[in-house]
């Protein structure tokens, strides 16, 4: 293909022009989207290797160049005979990366490379047209060389009358990956498919229905409402530590009751006959109690003890905790009476422990309202710990807010960080601008924390940019 697309440009007695690409940073030669020079000529048809954000061009949309002038090709549409201004267009190299002050990913652009999203088009290789529809075809087939790659091919041209192939296609051309051909020689009859297709949903019906009287998740909530007890100081935390015993062993309690129930139908199930009634008489019953159960032992406390805690000063983020646990409560309920059984509602009674207005999640801010909340307690002249210790979040959350802050140059570092280590740490982070975070913050002169890793980086950007 190569060959045919240069001899072909050569031919055409428009001058030559040389294009070179922008490279900046890291961005490996192999994964070069381009040429690094792509040469062309007016009158060359070339291949659009990239879609426009608005439409204007797509992946394989051939065309013959009109004009080349400074920045600027015109391309004119070999089907739809419009000319498309084409323009240098970015492709960026991005490095995913955890970043331990917010325990998020997030995305480090590391290098980029510029160049016109264009390719010489008079031929082009089976491997780079996948994807692509022509209306007329040249096709040279005679040395395919991987399965699949003659199908390929052929499936390019929308018409047989629109293909003209080079050379006789061989049995040696047609090539077959080997472990579909051995796959298809072992596959059983399509009738025993459908037998055990039949078969494997039934079992996936049952492995839901048992699945659906699990505890676990209690428990995962519940580990959660612990763990924010332990971070709060909070009035009568000796009292909240007793309840949340007392509903562990509630709920562990009746995790026993529902893996004995689990155990005994999932070897009902073995047997090759199923009695439906009888199933259906067992879930209904089992979903009575369970349901029963839970509102009673675990529901009713949980909310007797948000309403006592509403009124208490200093127990905002402690009480989202205790709220979370009533909407995985509710969820948990609603799953029970909502077991599907031969495709039908398992359940026949009335869903009595449903709250009919279940507890919600609080909504989340508005994108960009906690930064601003950070930002107004900021200038007023509160210190970090005091803005995240009043919001009710980590240092570390309210460091990322900062980071944020300095990078669209609302706040400025120095009122952040002793304007010496501000120095010393700058002059770190511009010595070694390719290191990841990670690697970056292991050089610094002194202990810092990821957060204010990224003020420092941030920082950096505003004076290279």
């Amino acid at each position: 293909a190569d060959a045919i697309n240069e001899e072909a440009l050569v031919n055409l007695s428009s001058e030559f022009v040389s294009l070179s690409a922008t490279i900046t940073g890291k961005f490996s030669e192999n994964t070069y989207p381009t040429p690094e020079i792509i040469n062309l000529k007016e009158g060359a048809q070339v291949m659009f290797i990239r879609n426009h954000p608005e439409g204007l061009y797509y992946n394989g949309k051939i065309g013959v160049i009109t004009e080349i002038e400074n920045e600027l090709i015109k391309v004119k549409g070999i089907e739809d005979n419009t000319t498309t201004i084409v323009e240098p267009v970015e492709w960026k190299n991005i490095r995913y990366e955890l970043d331990e002050g917010t325990d998020k990913i997030v995305k480090n652009e590391i290098g980029s490379f510029k160049q016109f999203p264009l390719r010489l088009a008079w031929a082009v290789t089976v491997h780079k047209s996948q994807g692509l529809t022509f209306d007329k075809l040249v096709l040279d087939l005679a040395s395919t060389f991987a399965s699949g790659q003659l199908y390929v091919a052929l499936s390019r041209c929308r018409t047989l009358e629109g293909m003209t192939l080079l050379s006789k296609i061989r049995p040696e051309n047609i090539i077959t990956e080997p472990k579909v051909v051995a796959f298809y020689k072992s596959a059983p009859p399509l009738e025993e498919l459908e037998v055990k297709l039949e078969l494997d949903k039934a079992d996936y019906e049952r492995e839901l229905l048992l699945r659906a009287f699990r505890h676990d998740k209690l428990l995962v909530y519940l580990e959660q409402w612990q763990e924010v007890l332990i971070e709060k100081d909070i009035p009568g935390k000796a009292n909240c530590q007793k309840l949340i015993n007392d509903l562990k062993s509630e709920i562990e309690i009746l995790s026993g009751v529902a893996d004995n129930f689990i155990f005994k139908m999932a070897n009902y199930f073995k047997n090759e006959k199923v009695d439906k009634a009888f199933v259906k008489e067992r879930v209904n019953k089992a979903i009575h109690y369970f349901t029963e159960q839970i509102h009673t032992n675990i529901v009713t406390p949980t909310v007797k003890h948000e309403g006592e805690y509403t009124v208490k000063k200093n127990t905002k983020s402690y009480l989202q905790q205790v709220e979370a646990m009533e909407v995985g409560l509710h969820k948990f309920l609603s799953r029970l009476y909502r077991i599907q059984y031969l495709g039908q509602p398992a359940y026949e009674g009335e869903e009595t422990y449903l709250s009919s207005n279940p507890p919600k999640k609080k909504k989340k801010a508005e994108k960009g309202a906690t930064y601003n909340i950070t930002y107004k307690m900021h200038k007023e002249g509160k210190s970090l710990n005091l803005i995240a210790k009043e919001r009710g979040l980590s240092r570390g959350t309210i460091e990322g807010h900062l980071a944020k802050l300095i990078k669209e140059q609302k706040v400025s570092i120095y009122d952040l960080m002793d304007d010496k280590k501000v120095e010393k740490a700058l002059a770190v982070a511009q010595s070694y601008t390719d290191l990841t975070h990670t690697e970056l913050i292991k050089k610094m002169p002194f202990r810092m924390t990821f957060g204010e890793l990224r003020w420092v980086v941030n920082y950096r950007d505003i004076l290279g940019g």
